[in-house]
């Protein structure tokens, strides 16, 4: 079983078209999730993944989480930036956009976050 766990405060902006959500560490280095879930995936292809995260006011290490309630979800992992299809239209002026998908076992997680930001998420994947 792999255990990999991630923490620091949530931060969600906007680069090259996509919202990105960053979990910004204490010496100021940031974590793209997306990126990050992305690796796993593409890491361990056949393993069934758990994650259990944990959203607060202040910054809690996974010992301290591990004593409070966690969420857990369950399920197969979506996560991308994706290309949602509109192009350019000079009569409307509408330019092409992008989404960001972060969905764990049908939840949407990036929805999640992306209310809590400002806040610290302890986020961990379990890989059996």
């Amino acid at each position: 079983m792999t255990e990999i766990n991630f923490n620091g405060r949530i931060e969600c902006v906007e680069l090259d078209d996509f919202e990105h959500i960053l979990l910004i560490q204490e010496d100021g280095y940031k974590i793209d999730l997306v990126y990050r879930l992305k690796e796993i995936v593409s890491s361990f292809p056949d393993k069934k993944v758990q994650v259990s995260y944990y959203v607060s006011d202040k910054l809690l290490s996974k010992d301290e989480v591990t004593e409070q309630f966690l969420s857990k979800l369950y399920g197969n992992i979506n996560a991308g930036y994706e290309d949602n299809g509109r192009t350019y239209s000079e009569w409307t002026g509408f330019v092409e956009s992008y989404d960001t998908v972060l969905e764990i076992g049908g939840h949407n997680l990036n929805y999640e976050l992306y209310e809590a930001k400002g806040k610290f998420l302890n986020i961990t994947f379990t890989l059996s």
